[in-house]
């Protein structure tokens, strides 16, 4: 039998023995511990019959709808068309930008200069809708939600959680595919597979939420992200994008290590993670997003910042900071051409005699060596176990803060805010501080509480557009 920490002894033993087949009892739908997996291995090897129970019946995979897909990819070529035909000069669909630290430097000086390089890709749009209005689409997901009904989750917990599920369901269309993935010490299929989001299968879901998912018993939350890498991993057919969300309190009953499974997530899966309470573990969470394909992690606080869950994995732009030129060339995914945009080079003026305004630091780029310095400030302050010490770390980066170029602005006053705020324990510290981290890192917005309004800055079109629909329905 499969179970947390089980251990290889049994199915050794029988093979001594003599026997000529085993069955395990999995969890969920036949998932085992990777102890009694390398165990059924080497069984094999040596003529023994292995065979996984279920306590689930067999997921049945919904196939996405291909014509649909090939109809969106048709759309989404039509506008590649209209802007290359719009910049004949530059067929490639990404726009560069670039600016320095400083106009000029002397010319006898070897310098250092920090350059702004951002990356744009152009927003595709559907035609217009009923009432004339058109907006922003999006591609085909697929989703798994593996989700924490341990005995920790109780109360409030479970009522968010339910919440955040329903809410999911909701905002999906049929185009989409959800799976629902629970666990406590064991693993469950709710969805029995990925599910296409029409009207009826959300129905079907709604009930499973309401009525199958309570909490539970200890917790392990391994067998749930078996269970959820493992579906993605044998999947017949593909939406375009592919996300995994961990919805959890992080907190299992024994520490474990997951990077073996989160190895096992493919390429084209990005792991998501979101803490439930004030008491999540936000270490754990943090580092599955990191080795889960460059994630995000999220700080549940109520039912008001779901609405941007479905959002997280959904973003146009990125900003990076570098020290030298940039060429970019990348392969379109439609076409698998090689593209490469227009040069666009850097300017200096190297001379002698420079006024005050070529060596005047530039504020834009002032500003995102705050933001990234923060984010480094955050992690090693996160990172340092010593309470003490972590918080000496904020302090100087603040101290860095209110003696740079743009310290007046309203993004630097509100990292300083949120950099000095007290909270009333070293968990809340921690929680709130390692969710600022992630979205200052990556400049993707999740959820901001009130003492860490700074990110609210990466906040999407898309997630401004969920919050006034959240908001319109829901206060």
């Amino acid at each position: 039998m499969s179970y947390a920490e089980a251990s290889r002894v049994a199915i050794d033993a029988f093979v001594a023995q003599g026997v000529k087949g085993i069955v395990i009892a999995g969890t969920g739908d036949g998932t085992i511990h990777m102890s009694l997996q390398q165990a059924a291995i080497d069984a094999v090897k040596q003529g023994v019959a292995i065979v996984r129970s279920s306590r689930v019946p067999s997921s049945v995979e919904d196939l996405v709808d291909e014509t649909a897909i090939q109809a969106l990819a048709a759309q989404i070529a039509t506008t590649r068309q209209i802007y290359a035909s719009s910049n004949s000069s530059n067929p490639a669909a990404i726009t560069v930008s670039t600016k320095l630290e400083f106009k000029g430097q002397p010319f006898h000086q070897e310098s250092n200069i920090y350059g702004l390089v951002t990356l744009q890709t152009p927003s595709i749009r559907r035609s217009s809708t009923e009432n004339g209005s058109s907006s922003l689409s999006r591609v085909p997901i697929d989703l798994i939600c593996v989700v924490d009904q341990s005995a920790s989750m109780s109360g409030a917990k479970m009522i968010l959680l339910k919440q955040t599920l329903m809410y999911i369901t909701e905002q999906l269309t049929d185009l989409d595919r959800l799976a629902i993935i629970s666990f406590d010490n064991h693993a469950y299929d709710r969805s029995h597979g990925l599910k296409r989001m029409n009207e009826n299968n959300k129905r079907k879901l709604n009930m499973v939420i309401n009525d199958d998912i309570e909490d539970g018993f200890s917790t392990y939350i391994g067998c749930g992200l078996e269970m959820g890498v493992e579906m993605f991993r044998r999947r017949q057919t593909k939406n375009p994008i592919s996300a995994l969300f961990l919805l959890t309190d992080g907190q299992d009953d024994e520490v474990h290590d997951y990077s073996h499974v989160i190895r096992r997530l493919p390429e084209d899966v990005v792991c998501h993670t979101f803490g439930y309470g004030s008491d999540h573990e936000a270490d754990l969470l943090v580092q599955l997003t990191e080795q889960g394909n460059g994630g995000t992690f999220t700080y549940i606080v109520s039912s008001k910042n779901c609405f941007t869950l479905l959002e997280t994995f959904l973003q146009d732009s990125t900003q990076c900071l570098c020290h030298s030129q940039v060429s970019v060339r990348y392969v379109d995914p439609k076409s698998g051409r090689t593209l490469t945009t227009i040069p666009v080079p850097f300017h200096l003026i190297r001379a002698s005699n420079l006024s005050s305004e070529h060596l005047r630091v530039s504020y834009t780029i002032d500003l995102q060596r705050n933001r990234i310095e923060t984010a480094l400030a955050l992690k090693r302050a996160m990172t340092e176990q010593n309470y003490s010490r972590s918080l000496a770390l904020l302090k100087n980066q603040v101290e860095n803060i209110k003696t740079s170029v743009s310290a007046r602005d309203p993004f630097c006053q509100q990292l300083i805010k949120d950099l000095e705020h007290r909270y009333p324990t070293e968990r809340d510290y921690r929680s709130a501080h390692y969710n600022a981290y992630m979205q200052h890192a990556t400049e993707r917005g999740t959820y901001s509480t009130a003492t860490n309004s700074s990110s609210q800055i990466y906040e999407s079109v898309h997630q401004q557009n969920q919050r006034a629909r959240y908001q319109r329905k829901y206060t």
